[in-house]
This record gives C-alpha cells, sequence and structure tokens, in this order.
C-alpha cells in the first residue's frame, strides 16, 4: 500500500476538506456520480490515469454501455476481463514504474451469475438458474439491477490486494439517486407481489400450477422480455422457484453492500455541467448525500469552456465586414452572439455553483472543454493534469 494511504474504514473525515490530489492519495474508492450526460466517463478515465501518475495501481470500473472509458484508455470494449494499459503508454504519459492502469468493464448479467454462484447452497442448482434460458430476461427485470451490480462488482474488486484505488463510472440513469437506491429497490422487486405469486406456481414435485393470484401475475408477466404462453410463463414460474433459495440471501448482501457505501474510505464526486439543470441536480445530490451521512469530497465541473475576449471578437467581425459577403457575415455575426449569450449562461451557472458550495467548503475543480474530446490516453492527461496539480 503506497505510503500515506489507509485501510477501509481507518481515514478520518474530520478537518478541512482535502484536495484532489489527497483523494487520490489516500481513498480507496472514488465514486463518480451526477445526472447523465455531464461527462462523468471522461472524468472517471482521467481520475484514473492521475491517481496512475501519481504512484498508485488503479482499477477504473465502469457500466457505461457506450464503453467510452475503455475506449479513452485504449481498452477493448468486447472484453470484460480486468485489461492494463501497456507499460510503454503510461510511461510515455508520467506514470512511474510503481503505479499502473487498468479498465474493468461491467456485464450485470455475468456479475449476477458470479452473485448467484456465492449464494446458492448447491452448486448444481447455481447452474440451472444461471443457464435457464430467461435468466438474462430475469437480470434486466430487477429493478435497480445494473446499479447493484455495479456496487457489487466494486467490493469484488476491493478485494484485490493488487489494487490500491479504484474509480467507480456510475451507471447512467435518470437521476443520480438511483445509483445509491440500488440495493432497496433490489430487495423490494424480491418481495414483490409478482414474484411471490409466480413462486407459487411451481408445486412442491416442480410441476406448474395457476392458482388465482398466479394468474393475475402470469397476466403481467406476458410483456416480460416480451414473451408470451403457458409454456414461458411455466419456465418463468420455475426459475422464480429456484431463486427463491437464495432470495433471502440476496436481501441480506443487499444490506451489507449498502452499508460499505458509507465507509470513510470512499470518497464521492460529484460531476455537473456549467447548465441550470445539470447544475440544479448536482446540488440536490450534494444534500442528498448529506442526508446519508455520505460526505461529498468534491465537485467536479466538467466542459467549462473557455472565456474569450468579446471586444476582441467585435473587433475581428467588424474587419470582416467587407470581406465577405452580407449572407457570410449573418452567419458570423449570430455565431458569435450565440458564443456570448452561451459564455455568459456558464460564468453565472458556475458562480452560482461556488456559492452553494462554499458553505460545504467544497471549491468546484473546473475541467476545460477539449476541442475535439476525449477520446484516448493524450486527450484524458490533459485532464489528469489538473487533478495532479490541483494542491
Amino acid at each position: 500500500m503506497l505510503e500515506g494511504a489507509q485501510p477501509m474504514g481507518q481515514i478520518s473525515t474530520s478537518g478541512p476538506t482535502p484536495s484532489m490530489r489527497s483523494l487520490l492519495l489516500t481513498r480507496r474508492v472514488l465514486v463518480c456520480a451526477g445526472c447523465g450526460g455531464v461527462g462523468k466517463t471522461s472524468v472517471a478515465a482521467s481520475l484514473g490515469l492521475a491517481g496512475a501518475q501519481l504512484g498508485r495501481r488503479v482499477v477504473a470500473l465502469t457500466v457505461d454501455p457506450a464503453k467510452r472509458l475503455a475506449e479513452s484508455l485504449g481498452a477493448d470494449p468486447a472484453v470484460h476481463e480486468r485489461q492494463f494499459v501497456s507499460r510503454e503508454r503510461l510511461s510515455a504519459l508520467g506514470v512511474p514504474a510503481e503505479g499502473d492502469l487498468s479498465v474493468l468493464l461491467l456485464d450485470p448479467e455475468h456479475t449476477l451469475g458470479e452473485l448467484v454462484a456465492r449464494l446458492s447452497p448447491d452448486p448444481r442448482a447455481a447452474v440451472r438458474i444461471t443457464q435457464h434460458p430467461l435468466f438474462r430476461y430475469f437480470s434486466s427485470y430487477l429493478a435497480g439491477a445494473n446499479e447493484y451490480m455495479a456496487m457489487e462488482k466494486l467490493l469484488l474488486v476491493l478485494d484485490d490486494p493488487e489494487c490500491d484505488l479504484v474509480i467507480l463510472d456510475t451507471p447512467p440513469t435518470r437521476h443520480a439517486l438511483d445509483f445509491l437506491n440500488a440495493p432497496a429497490r433490489l430487495t423490494d422487486a424480491l418481495d414483490g407481489p409478482i414474484i411471490r405469486a409466480m413462486g407459487k406456481m411451481v408445486s412442491g414435485t416442480g410441476r406448474f400450477s395457476l392458482d388465482l393470484a398466479a394468474r393475475g401475475a402470469a397476466t403481467l408477466l406476458r410483456g416480460f422480455g416480451k414473451v408470451t404462453g403457458a409454456g414461458t410463463l411455466e419456465q418463468v414460474a420455475t426459475l422464480i422457484a429456484e431463486l427463491n433459495v437464495i432470495f433471502g440471501g440476496f436481501r441480506e448482501r443487499a444490506k451489507r453492500v449498502a452499508a460499505v457505501f458509507l465507509d470513510p474510505s470512499f470518497a464521492y464526486v460529484i460531476v455537473v455541467r456549467p447548465e441550470a439543470g445539470a447544475v440544479d441536480d448536482g446540488l440536490f445530490f450534494l444534500g442528498a448525500l448529506a442526508d446519508r451521512n455520505m460526505a461529498v469530497s468534491a465537485i467536479v465541473a466538467n466542459r467549462v469552456n473557455q472565456v474569450l475576449d468579446q471586444e476582441l471578437l467585435s473587433e475581428g467581425l467588424s474587419q470582416l465586414r467587407t470581406a465577405v459577403s452580407d449572407e457570410q457575415f449573418v452567419c458570423l455575426e449570430r455565431a458569435v452572439q450565440e458564443h456570448g449569450a452561451r459564455e455568459e449562461s456558464e460564468v453565472a451557472q458556475l458562480a452560482r455553483l461556488r456559492a452553494a458550495t462554499y458553505a460545504q467548503g467544497l471549491t468546484p475543480i473546473e475541467l476545460p472543454a477539449l476541442p475535439l474530446g476525449v477520446k484516448n490516453l493524450e486527450a484524458l492527461s490533459e485532464l489528469s493534469a489538473v487533478f495532479v496539480e490541483t494542491a
């Protein structure tokens, strides 16, 4: 373990808010959270590279279905095993010999299968469940399955003694709280009336039966996985009957998973964009985490555009007045006006974000908007430098 880093459960949260550099050096997990479309993936990737540049052994764990994090780090999106960035590429980006960076893509179905194998008292039952033709549909049906499986995979990675720091890129959700609520949503789904009724469809001998309650559940489940017909419903009921044996284990496991995310070795990084809606969501999430006793350690304002000299733009525009056609000039003038309005709005939103987070001792870290976006390690290094140099 790197000097200065502390094991889970032994990091004090008292005192001034730590810098991003300090978080990268001392915490075990950085959770990147926020609403969709704010660039959590690029922030997570740049944090992973920054951690490696500071000499830590980093795993970047992503559940982003677009696999952009893997692609930006040069990994194969089709591979679901841990992939290491080559030493040659890391050295070129200033990563010391003791640091490394790897990427792990989440496959929710595979992770659910691993969980079933651990919770099942009988290996043969685990095989029957995971090889059931409707197992994939069931994993999609469970409320919060993707978010919850991200939590499960994180805990598996934390057991690896060769890993100092995990960067978790949380799933793209309609609401940032969906991730933190995933364990409760999963257990609610397991305890739901449809699941209970479908479990009754199979008698003790394994034969399919439809009592009154089960008939109602069968009607509702005709939309489940785009399946219809009594034969398919029997398959569903049989799968749920098998799963009922380990549902209790799921519930207890979910409680433990939720508790782990309160550990002080976890740091929560809220990612926003300098736009009104994203700032609103970020501030709401900040309060929601506080209500759960989960202190936010950093706020990142992503894709911040450079403030241009409006007088210089206007002067350049006037010089072009006689050099282009009237139609071209109108287009240029409109573009300058739109940029000015967007810039004014961004500046106002950043000021609002700073004012709202000042009381928590947080100063938003601003990441620049890159002209060509974040598509490779070289572009990521422009962003990671901001985190490495943050005092």
